[in-house]
């Protein structure tokens, strides 16, 4: 059984909010003239805002695991073996950088950017404990489920998590309204400082299928 426990949104809206800060104030540091002559916007720090413009769910997920009894002498009075796994962790949602192409002509901005995706998956280690475990009962002989066998559950639970995030189109909606806001905040700004309009036009394209 496979469900997200809860959708905790960690959207780093300080970190971006404070570094769209220091931008400004190490500008101001030469004279107000200058910022307004020479304040305009930069591919490199929308980068960089789209980089901490990130949304974190937390779930709640069950591995699972069937082994047959193994078959010859040596197997003798074995039992199909069950085992669970239950466990949380954190997927980390937002704008794959390397299919983001940002174009500044003038006052006119265009950003090509791939819809929202799952960036990275993170079991919880601490969830992972002695009552985390469950496994059917034993015959007179083991049916023992190795280490590397539990990796793998683990793996594949894993992947069925990602799979059900991926296909949740109103949670990456939400990641990729965020990257846009807190990208024309970004513009906004130098708009009201310098008092020059700028345009931006978003296009949304596919992601490479190699990824």
């Amino acid at each position: 059984m496979i469900y997200l426990l809860n959708r905790k949104f960690n959207m780093k809206k300080t970190i971006v909010f404070f570094l769209i800060s220091i931008i400004f104030l190490s500008l101001f540091a030469c004279s107000s003239q200058n910022v307004e002559k020479e304040l305009a916007p930069e591919s490199r720090k929308i980068v960089n805002i789209l980089e901490l413009a990130t949304l974190e769910t937390y779930y709640h997920n069950v591995s699972k695991l069937e082994k047959e009894a193994g078959t010859g002498i040596k197997h003798w009075f074995e039992k199909d073996k069950k085992m669970w796994i239950e466990y949380t962790g954190k997927a980390t949602l937002g704008i794959d950088l390397e299919e983001t192409n940002i174009e500044i002509n003038g006052q006119e901005i265009i950003i090509s950017m791939p819809k929202a995706t799952v960036l990275q998956m993170e079991v919880d280690e601490d969830s992972l404990n002695e009552n985390s475990y469950y496994s059917s009962p034993d015959g007179i002989n083991k049916n023992l489920i190795t280490a590397e066998e539990q990796t793998l559950m683990i793996k594949n639970a894993q992947e069925n998590m990602r799979d059900r995030i991926l296909n949740d189109t109103s949670l990456l909606n939400k990641a990729e309204l965020r990257a846009k806001e807190l990208i024309e905040n970004y513009i906004n700004q130098i708009t009201n400082i310098t008092d020059t309009e700028y345009t931006i036009e978003w296009n949304i394209i596919e992601a490479s299928e190699d990824k």
